[in-house]
């Protein structure tokens, strides 16, 4: 008896001490160096939570990735890659399942993506795609991006940037197309927003603009140089024949356009007749080019030059193309200079009846009588 229980007892200790001998083994066991004997199928990685490094290129889910590649995977449903920031959303997920995305990044943080490159001769990140190559989307800034030499370059078939603004209430508000073809034009630059658009070097023109109120407003000094032999300003009017230079002034109220004006003791527009000797010419209807500032309800756009509307009567008979305007005895209005008078300008078009509008050209000077 005092032998089987001696052998039994022996029999417990040995096996307790191989048992911790084999324990010890398996927590310091680490991961295998050498290659599989007779083709068996290598060593998987490690499992266990300490730092590892693997020799060599890596392929899972079958795939062999050769020497081209680090690691190499195949697309899942949904993604190849996706990374848990604390385990809390997705942080990167490289081929993901929506068609038009090859690589989505999202940041918790600050950062959804940086790129750092310490080569000078190469690039930090390299975008590329069928329809677009970048999309970015933010709350606040989509892209911050600096260089010492160039910001940002892009390469482009058809359209090299296009930025587009949108709010939640209003929808799309302006967009902004940099370096693209229209249809085979090439267009340095676009942006629109409503009611106004402007175009940068298109078709041999530097700038093209419009605008519902203004096409253009400079602040500052404007400088246009040209050839003499070239047009050197141009303006175009709505119509041919209709196009006037013209200062906005301050005026009474009742003065209106194509009245013929002369100014009172306070160089406010007044309507004239055949007794002022203040009379300086005619108040344009639209005029092509405005000089000083127009000012709703309070000025009136004098006409210094060019061909605008007048009312005249027949006081001195009927007018012919050709005869001098003055102001006549009814306020604002014209007729034809017979005697050493003012006249603000020479008749375009004849009146063949009491009283209407005609054009002329605008001369202020002085008339010196048919009979003279």
């Amino acid at each position: 008896m005092k032998k089987t229980l001696f052998f039994l007892n022996l029999l417990l200790i040995i096996t307790l001490s191989a048992s911790g001998i084999l324990i010890e083994k398996a927590a310091a066991w680490s991961e295998p160096t050498a290659s599989a004997p007779n083709d068996n199928v290598p060593a998987p990685i490690n499992v266990s939570s300490n730092a590892q490094v693997k020799q060599g290129h890596l392929g899972l889910s079958g795939f062999d990735p050769g020497s081209d590649y680090g690691l190499v995977l195949q697309q899942a449903d949904t993604a190849g890659i996706k990374v848990l920031n604390n385990t809390k959303e997705r942080f990167a997920t490289i081929m993901t399942d929506e068609s038009a995305y090859s690589a989505d990044v999202i940041g918790l943080n600050k950062l959804g993506l940086k790129v750092l490159t310490n080569q000078t001769e190469n690039t930090g990140i390299y975008l590329s795609g069928k329809g677009n190559g970048a999309y970015i989307n933010s709350t606040q800034v989509g892209a911050e991006i600096y260089g010492q030499k160039s910001g940002l370059i892009t390469q482009s078939d058809e359209t090299s940037v296009t930025a587009n603004l949108f709010t939640d209430g209003a929808g799309h508000l302006a967009k902004t197309t940099i370096s693209y073809f229209d249809g085979k034009q090439p267009v340095g630059l676009n942006t629109e927003i409503e009611g106004a658009a402007a175009t940068l070097a298109r078709n041999g023109i530097g700038l093209t603009a419009s605008g519902q109120n203004l096409a253009g407003n400079f602040q500052g000094d404007v400088s246009v140089l040209g050839a003499l032999t070239t047009k050197t300003l141009f303006v175009q009017q709505g119509c041919v024949g209709c196009g006037d230079l013209a200062e906005n002034m301050f005026s009474h109220s009742d003065v209106q356009a194509g009245d013929i004006v002369a100014v009172d003791n306070e160089m406010n527009l007044i309507k004239a007749d055949k007794n002022n000797k203040t009379v300086i010419g005619v108040i344009s209807t639209n005029p092509s080019i405005g000089l000083s500032k127009k000012i709703k309800d309070k000025t009136r756009p004098l006409a210094l030059s060019g061909l605008v509307s007048v009312k005249v009567v027949n006081e001195n008979g009927y007018i012919e193309p050709g005869d001098f305007i003055t102001a006549s005895s009814k306020k604002g209005y014209g007729m034809k200079a017979v005697e050493p008078c003012s006249v603000v300008g020479k008749a375009l078009e004849p009146l063949d009846k009491k009283k209407g509008t005609i054009k002329i050209f605008v001369n202020l000077s002085w008339f010196a009588g048919i009979n003279q």
